[in-house]
Protein backbone atom coordinates (compact mmCIF):
# COMPACT_ATOMS: atom_id res chain seq x y z
CA UNK A 1 0.00 0.00 0.00
CA UNK A 2 2.98 2.15 0.71
CA UNK A 3 4.24 1.66 -2.73
CA UNK A 4 0.76 2.84 -4.19
CA UNK A 5 0.96 5.77 -2.23
CA UNK A 6 4.38 6.88 -3.33
CA UNK A 7 4.09 6.05 -6.61
CA UNK A 8 0.90 8.57 -6.31
CA UNK A 9 2.47 11.14 -4.82
CA UNK A 10 5.25 11.35 -7.34
CA UNK A 11 3.02 11.74 -10.26
CA UNK A 12 1.22 14.28 -8.55
CA UNK A 13 4.56 15.95 -8.29
CA UNK A 14 5.78 14.99 -11.86
CA UNK A 15 2.36 16.97 -13.38
CA UNK A 16 2.64 19.77 -10.74
CA UNK A 17 6.14 20.64 -12.25
CA UNK A 18 5.09 20.28 -15.57
CA UNK A 19 2.26 22.29 -15.37
CA UNK A 20 4.95 24.93 -13.79
CA UNK A 21 7.23 24.92 -16.64
CA UNK A 22 4.13 25.39 -18.95
CA UNK A 23 2.72 28.24 -16.99
CA UNK A 24 6.14 29.85 -16.91
CA UNK A 25 7.03 28.97 -20.95
CA UNK A 26 3.98 31.96 -21.62
CA UNK A 27 5.00 34.54 -19.69
CA UNK A 28 5.53 37.35 -22.22
CA UNK A 29 8.73 38.85 -23.31
CA UNK A 30 10.24 42.35 -24.44
CA UNK A 31 9.96 40.65 -27.89
CA UNK A 32 6.26 39.89 -27.25
CA UNK A 33 5.42 43.26 -27.05
CA UNK A 34 4.18 45.52 -29.96
CA UNK A 35 6.15 47.00 -31.83
CA UNK A 36 6.59 51.18 -31.03
CA UNK A 37 5.63 53.19 -34.00
CA UNK A 38 9.14 54.23 -33.93
CA UNK A 39 10.62 51.29 -34.94
CA UNK A 40 12.09 51.13 -38.65
CA UNK A 41 14.89 53.26 -40.33
CA UNK A 42 14.90 57.35 -41.24
CA UNK A 43 16.67 58.64 -43.59
CA UNK A 44 18.16 61.95 -44.05
CA UNK A 45 16.43 64.21 -46.92
CA UNK A 46 16.81 67.34 -46.03
CA UNK A 47 18.54 70.31 -43.98
CA UNK A 48 18.06 73.73 -43.58
CA UNK A 49 20.40 76.35 -42.24
CA UNK A 50 19.49 80.22 -42.01
CA UNK A 51 16.04 79.17 -43.66
CA UNK A 52 18.13 77.01 -46.55
CA UNK A 53 16.61 73.72 -47.57
CA UNK A 54 18.71 71.87 -49.03
CA UNK A 55 18.02 67.96 -50.41
CA UNK A 56 21.10 66.18 -48.62
CA UNK A 57 21.34 63.72 -51.82
CA UNK A 58 22.75 67.29 -53.82
CA UNK A 59 25.49 67.32 -51.39
CA UNK A 60 26.02 63.70 -51.55
CA UNK A 61 25.88 63.08 -48.05
CA UNK A 62 23.43 60.35 -46.53
CA UNK A 63 22.68 59.10 -43.51
CA UNK A 64 20.12 56.30 -41.75
CA UNK A 65 18.80 56.08 -38.01
CA UNK A 66 17.64 52.51 -37.12
CA UNK A 67 15.64 52.20 -34.30
CA UNK A 68 14.58 48.84 -33.10
CA UNK A 69 12.07 47.85 -30.31
CA UNK A 70 14.49 47.55 -27.42
CA UNK A 71 15.22 50.71 -27.59
CA UNK A 72 18.35 50.23 -29.39
CA UNK A 73 19.61 51.33 -33.07
CA UNK A 74 22.19 52.15 -35.11
CA UNK A 75 22.90 55.84 -37.12
CA UNK A 76 25.19 55.69 -40.28
CA UNK A 77 26.67 58.81 -42.59
CA UNK A 78 28.16 58.51 -45.09
CA UNK A 79 30.20 60.72 -47.62
CA UNK A 80 32.81 61.20 -49.97
CA UNK A 81 35.27 60.38 -47.27
CA UNK A 82 33.15 57.23 -46.57
CA UNK A 83 31.36 55.62 -43.97
CA UNK A 84 30.87 56.02 -40.56
CA UNK A 85 28.28 54.51 -37.67
CA UNK A 86 27.96 54.41 -34.38
CA UNK A 87 25.44 52.26 -31.90
CA UNK A 88 22.62 54.29 -29.74
CA UNK A 89 19.84 54.18 -27.47
CA UNK A 90 17.00 55.81 -27.78
CA UNK A 91 13.39 57.24 -25.18
CA UNK A 92 10.57 57.83 -26.82
CA UNK A 93 7.16 59.54 -25.55
CA UNK A 94 5.02 59.73 -28.07
CA UNK A 95 5.89 63.07 -29.49
CA UNK A 96 9.74 63.43 -29.38
CA UNK A 97 12.63 61.18 -29.31
CA UNK A 98 16.17 61.75 -27.69
CA UNK A 99 18.73 59.51 -29.07
CA UNK A 100 22.11 58.90 -26.98
CA UNK A 101 25.53 58.27 -29.00
CA UNK A 102 27.60 57.46 -26.45
CA UNK A 103 26.83 59.86 -23.80
CA UNK A 104 25.61 62.59 -26.36
CA UNK A 105 22.27 63.51 -26.10
CA UNK A 106 19.72 65.24 -29.12
CA UNK A 107 16.06 65.08 -29.41
CA UNK A 108 13.90 65.63 -32.83
CA UNK A 109 10.05 66.65 -32.68
CA UNK A 110 8.58 63.10 -34.63
CA UNK A 111 5.72 63.68 -37.16
CA UNK A 112 2.14 62.86 -36.09
CA UNK A 113 2.03 60.18 -38.69
CA UNK A 114 5.85 59.01 -37.53
CA UNK A 115 6.62 59.86 -41.51
CA UNK A 116 9.85 62.18 -40.42
CA UNK A 117 11.97 63.50 -37.81
CA UNK A 118 12.87 66.79 -37.20
CA UNK A 119 16.40 67.43 -35.47
CA UNK A 120 16.90 71.31 -34.94
CA UNK A 121 20.07 72.48 -34.37
CA UNK A 122 21.32 69.33 -34.97
CA UNK A 123 24.48 68.41 -32.42
CA UNK A 124 25.15 72.44 -32.25
CA UNK A 125 25.87 72.60 -36.12
CA UNK A 126 23.49 75.12 -36.64
CA UNK A 127 21.72 73.09 -39.02
CA UNK A 128 17.96 70.95 -38.28
CA UNK A 129 17.65 67.74 -40.18
CA UNK A 130 14.80 66.04 -41.55
CA UNK A 131 14.47 62.38 -41.93
CA UNK A 132 11.82 60.67 -43.41
CA UNK A 133 10.48 57.51 -42.24
CA UNK A 134 11.81 54.53 -45.85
Amino acid sequence: MKSKKTLFLVLICAMLLACIGVLAGCGGSASDEPDSPLVGTYELTQGIYSGVTVDTADLGMTSTIEFKNSGKGEITISDEDGDAGSDLTYTFDGTTVTIDIDGDEETATISEDYSSLTFENFFETGVDFIYTRQ
